[in-house]
């Protein structure tokens, strides 16, 4: 079960590399995508904070923008994948941010 996410102007795509087929899953529209990276995290989650602190164990990472204002319409969007193929929701969003380019994302506990 290998898959793969690429971008294409203002949508991300998944693709199923054993049965080569593609899914669009996300159309940001008019925003341009700036980024696109994916995280693992084997987050250490205890009772006490697994309501408040639920890490993305496994996200897409997407940056956006809008072009007529790049210095702060920045959107940084933690994708959660369920499955393989499967529909896909947003598990955090981050907005305000200028043009993300690029991210260094660490957990600490």
């Amino acid at each position: 079960m290998d898959t793969f996410f690429y971008s294409v102007g203002s949508k991300i795509y998944q693709y199923d590399m054993d049965t080569k087929q593609v899914k669009m899953v996300k159309d940001y529209g008019s925003r341009k995508v700036s980024m696109l990276k994916t995280n693992r995290t084997m987050s250490r989650i205890t009772a006490t904070n697994e309501a408040r602190y639920t890490s993305p164990r496994y996200a897409v990472i997407v940056g956006t923008y809008d072009e007529a204002f790049p210095d702060d319409s920045g959107t940084l969007d933690f994708l959660r994948i369920p499955g393989l193929m499967s529909p896909i929701s947003t598990y955090y969003s981050f907005d305000g941010l200028g043009k993300v380019i690029d991210i260094t994302y660490s957990e600490t506990q």
